[in-house]
């Protein structure tokens, strides 16, 4: 295991500057986030107001009017969340390329132990044996990971936006082997007895041998 800074490789700096432009394309054309949308929003609670009130007695148009006031706020709430979350997203990344840098933690692997989660293979747990013998465990739900793990030799992206922005969370520079397969069965009956087996990005101090052991017991317990 090697914790380490290097340059972001030229793939890496086009889908990040990709990536960037897709941010600031949602930013510019959604209508739901320009101001003038919420001043259409209150242009038109004032109208329908009015047209309640002409319909209905005072106090049923009142209650009828804060409902859809606190829906609408809720609405609004939300969009504004979602426009201050794409605006974070676009200076992170510019940061990113412009540091032109990323930290990472190499790895090197033999064998590997891997939890399937649910049907569809996104979801997985992988106990990876490391050059020294001390096991890796690490959760992924990226499909990216799926296809390139478990690997002789990986980078994992230390930092958890880095792995959004690239869907991933490893680089993988080696060569890909078969696991040993578990279903999630299996994962449930050893995350009861053995949770240290399961606390992702963690190094744990346990042989491989000895885990396959366990998950042998408790198939016969």
């Amino acid at each position: 295991m090697i914790k380490k800074t290097r340059p972001l490789t030229k793939l890496e700096l086009q889908q990040l500057r990709i990536t960037q432009a897709v941010f600031e394309k949602k930013l510019k054309q959604s209508f739901l986030l320009q101001p003038v949308f919420h001043y259409l929003i209150i242009f038109s609670l004032i109208l329908l107001g009015c047209l309640l009130f002409s319909i209905l007695n005072v106090s049923g148009a009142i209650l009828l009017i804060m409902v859809i006031i606190g829906i609408l706020i809720s609405f609004i709430n939300t969009i504004r969340k979602f426009k201050k979350r794409q605006q974070f997203n676009v200076k992170n990344i510019e940061k990113v390329i412009k540091n032109g840098i990323v930290e990472v933690i190499e790895y090197k692997c033999t064998r590997a132990i891997h939890f399937a989660l649910d049907e569809y293979f996104i979801e997985n747990w992988f106990l990876l044996e490391l050059e020294n013998k001390k096991i890796l465990c690490l959760y992924t739900n990226y499909w990216t990971d799926k296809k390139s793990l478990p690997n002789t030799y990986f980078e994992l992206y230390a930092n958890d936006e880095i792995q959004r922005f690239f869907l991933a969370k490893c680089n993988s520079l080696g060569e890909i082997f078969k696991p040993i397969n578990f279903s999630v069965e299996f994962y449930g009956a050893m995350t009861k007895t053995f949770p240290e087996y399961f606390k992702d990005e963690e190094v744990i101090d346990t042989s491989f041998e000895e885990i396959l052991n366990e998950i042998e017991r408790q198939v016969k317990a």
